[in-house]
């Protein structure tokens, strides 16, 4: 059996405002950097696997927030959904030139972008807070 290497590989990340402050401007700048982005690498890429006759393989990188609803980042959740239906389509189309086509599609990972703290919150605010989270993260884990 061969193994091939991935032909082209896309991940896109963009930092997500508030829903109710969301200016149709940044909806537009994170639909074009998720979406368009990696269609536009997928086509430009399986345009040149399509020629050389090879078959390949393209990933793009997703995210768990575009399988599951949840509180905050309509957006960024919006956009990593049409990612993975895009991705499945392409996959589909992509077949019949020996193209395979995945989308990586990663859980929660604690950063500080997600962990929601506050400076100068409340000692036990915090804790119920933080507890509060976790429970949520470990909720939203896939069962393997």
């Amino acid at each position: 059996m061969t193994r091939s290497r991935p032909s082209a590989v896309f991940i896109s990340t963009c930092p997500w405002p508030n829903f109710l402050d969301d200016e149709l401007s940044d909806f537009d700048r994170v639909m074009r950097v998720n979406v368009l982005g990696p269609m536009l690498g997928t086509r430009n890429a399986a345009r040149v696997r399509r020629r050389q006759g090879r078959g390949g393989v393209i990933l793009s990188n997703a995210s768990i927030a575009g399988t599951l609803a949840g509180m905050g980042m309509m957006t960024y959740r919006a956009s990593k959904a049409a990612l993975i239906q895009f991705a499945k389509s392409s996959a589909i189309d992509l077949a019949r030139h020996g193209i395979r086509l995945n989308c990586l599609v990663p859980g929660h990972l604690r950063t500080g972008l997600s962990s929601f703290g506050q400076a100068g919150a409340d000692t036990a605010l915090a804790a119920g807070i933080e507890e509060g989270v976790n429970a949520v993260y470990l909720s939203n884990q896939l069962i393997k």
